[in-house]
């Protein structure tokens, strides 16, 4: 599951760690919780390529754009021009 394309870029940000055993988990979450720092410019960088508004809204532009598909409107100018799909 983690080489599939949509886990890709998220496994390869260093932004998470990937663990194999329930052992690696618990030292993941104790070092996550005794450095929460480590990897946060990292997570920065992730969530600005999955969201590079970072104004909070990314929920309601994908609300607006699911309902205007589904009403057979165009789909919202914002959308189009991040994602390049044209309506």
């Amino acid at each position: 599951m983690l080489f599939r394309s949509h886990f890709r870029t998220i496994t390869r940000s260093g932004a998470t760690r990937i663990v194999h055993s329930p052992g690696e988990l618990r030292e993941a979450i104790r070092d996550g919780l005794a450095h929460p720092g480590r990897l946060s410019a990292q997570r920065r960088r992730l969530y600005r390529h999955y969201d590079s508004f970072c104004d909070g809204r990314s929920a309601a532009r994908l609300a607006d754009a699911v309902v205007a598909f589904a009403r057979g409107q165009a789909i919202p100018q914002i959308v189009r021009e991040r994602t390049g799909r044209a309506a």
